[in-house]
């Protein structure tokens, strides 16, 4: 656990735009957190989720339907991974992209606090 030693606290406020609860986003904003409790214990949580705003909100029901939009198919490329597949690219990269975010927390940190 970071502790913070800054006498001047500052309140940071991070907006979580995952659309699930404790999937990969929460996960990184959970890492990011621990970065940024080194200028502050005064943070903040908005998930976008919560709000109604009539947005993605990661279900898949679209490409389950076949009714995902797009204006021009022809510019992307969809490739299919079997779920072992992302299960091994996750385990392989998971603990390196939670440590940048809490890297990028701490970055954040020291440029509030100078």
């Amino acid at each position: 656990m970071i502790t913070n030693t800054n006498t001047s606290m500052k309140k940071i406020m991070i907006i979580d735009g995952g659309p699930r609860k404790g999937m990969n986003t929460a996960q990184m904003v959970e890492a990011f957190i621990e970065g940024a409790k080194f200028a502050s214990d005064d943070i903040e949580v908005k998930h976008v989720r919560l709000y109604d705003l009539d947005a993605y909100r990661g279900c898949m029901s679209c490409m389950a339907f076949n009714t995902y939009q797009m204006k021009d198919y022809s510019r992307y490329e969809f490739a299919e991974n079997t779920p072992a597949e992302k299960q091994a690219y996750k385990d392989e990269h998971w603990s390196q992209d939670l440590q940048k975010a809490r890297d990028a927390g701490r970055r954040m940190a020291e440029k509030i606090i100078k």
